[in-house]
């Protein structure tokens, strides 16, 4: 069987903290084309594909992926899980790739090095996050169809099936897990969408070096101006309340 490598990108609009935060401008363009146009440019993708929910407040995403011809699927909202396992089916994958639409400035260079390390392991699932290392906001997962299978058919938690990975992070008995490190430990740095502060210090970002920005010139512009962690620092406190509160890994 030929392989088959698919990126999903899991998005709604109904986000508590900022709503609709997917379709803001960063930029001159919405965040979430920012996450496909990336994912896009790399040639080790053969497909990517937009996962949302099958609830009328999310029919605007279905108008964003129609005007900007990007593949989409619909399914449930509440099991991320369920709507990402039939999203990977219903495109034939052997192995898919994890991102989210809250990631504007997602590496691609990171995308495809993880998916290497994947590829050249015969792991069952790689991510850069299992030990935090890169900045958050740069996250990403690459599992086999197998695996994600049987997290589908497995997971009971409602914390497994609302974080889609979850299960398998846990269960490294039953899944041979590989981690990406970055060159240097970067994770004190905070570039991913849940607030208005996340979402002040990304225009800032993007102001500065443009909406094309890399990793190591996001990693240089906070040595050079280590004070832009300070604008959503209470968001990275928040974020690390909430994983601990539903024992998230």
């Amino acid at each position: 069987m030929t392989s088959r490598t698919v990126a999903i990108i899991q998005a709604r609009l109904s986000s508590t903290r900022l709503p609709r935060k997917v379709l803001k401008d960063l930029g001159g363009k919405p965040v979430l084309q920012h996450v496909v146009d990336r994912l896009k440019k790399s040639e080790l993708i053969d497909c990517v594909i937009v996962a949302t929910t099958e609830n009328d407040e999310d029919d605007e995403l279905i108008d964003f992926c129609r005007s900007a011809s990007v593949d989409f699927f619909r399914g449930e909202k509440a099991d991320v899980l369920d709507r990402f396992y039939r999203c990977a089916k219903s495109t034939s994958a052997s192995a898919v790739v994890r991102v989210t639409s809250d990631n504007p400035l997602i590496d691609t260079e990171v995308v495809n090095n993880t998916m290497q390390l994947f590829h050249s392991t015969g792991a069952d699932y790689a991510a850069n996050n299992l030990v935090k290392t890169f900045p958050h906001g740069m996250d990403v997962e690459v599992m086999s169809m197998g695996s994600l299978r049987d997290a589908c058919k497995l997971a009971t938690r409602e914390s497994d099936r609302e974080h889609v990975t979850q299960y398998i992070r846990r269960n490294t008995q039953h899944f041979q897990l590989v981690n990406l490190r970055a060159k240097q430990d970067w994770h004190d740095i905070r570039i991913t969408l849940d607030d208005n502060r996340d979402y002040d210090l990304l225009n800032l970002v993007v102001d500065i070096l443009g909406p094309d920005a890399t990793l190591s010139e996001i990693v240089n512009l906070f040595k050079q101006r280590p004070e832009l962690k300070a604008i959503n620092l209470s968001s990275t406190v928040a974020h690390a309340a909430y994983n601990n509160a539903l024992n998230l890994v």
